[in-house]
This record gives C-alpha cells, sequence and structure tokens, in this order.
C-alpha cells in the first residue's frame, strides 16, 4: 500500500510510541518471571535443605535469554498500518473512520496530497 510520506511519518510516530511500550512491557514480563522463578527456587531450597551456588545464575541467565529471545522477535515485526490507524481511531472515534479512508487512498499527482489527506493531517 502507496501512503503519502507525510502521513506515513506521523503514524510511525505513533508506532514508534506503541512499539517503545510493548518492548519495556515485554522485558518487565521476563524480568519478573526470573525474579518469581528464583524466589520459588530459594523457597524450594530451604524447604529440602538443598543449596547451589548455581541456580541463581541461571535463574538470571534465564532472565536475560529470555529478554533477547523477545527483543529479537520484537525487533522483526513492521508497522500495519490499518492496525495503527484501528488504534487510533478507536482512540478518537470523532474520525469515523476517516484515517482508515485516507490509507487506502494513493497520493496525487507530484505527490500533493488530496483535500481528504490535508485535513486529516
Amino acid at each position: 500500500m502507496a501512503i503519502d510520506l507525510q502521513i506515513q511519518k506521523q503514524l510511525e510516530e505513533v508506532d514508534r510510541r506503541q512499539r517503545r511500550i510493548e518492548l519495556w512491557s515485554g522485558f518487565t514480563i521476563c524480568w519478573c518471571g526470573a525474579a518469581l522463578a528464583g524466589v520459588a527456587i530459594l523457597v524450594f531450597e530451604r524447604q529440602i535443605g538443598w543449596t547451589s551456588s548455581l541456580v541463581l545464575p541461571l535463574v538470571l541467565l534465564g532472565g536475560l535469554a529470555a529478554a533477547v529471545v523477545f527483543d529479537l522477535r520484537h525487533a522483526k515485526r513492521r508497522p500495519a498500518w490499518r492496525d495503527i490507524a484501528g488504534r487510533i481511531e478507536a482512540g478518537y472515534p470523532e474520525l469515523e473512520g476517516r484515517l482508515a479512508t485516507v490509507l487506502q487512498q494513493e497520493p496525487g499527482p507530484n505527490g500533493k496530497l488530496n483535500y481528504l489527506q490535508q485535513r486529516l493531517l
């Protein structure tokens, strides 16, 4: 889908903020999961009287590996303009589908915006 560069820049800014939130949320989940696993292992060790100096470093490595895998998968995702437009329109119902309509339109001759695209920007 060919969309105008001005519109694409605006949508990229929204996508960049959303991706940043998703990235840090994913990292938070990875590290919280590792912390919970570490606490659970410590409690288990105290219950059975067994200790190992390798358990907590392995938990840290597991959390780090999960964060790296999440980051790699997150980096592969490309922006879907219609999804971004849908999220924007969900937050601003007064747009009434105008953003989705603008995304369906081709840029005008010489790269000029048509009337609806100008009004939306």
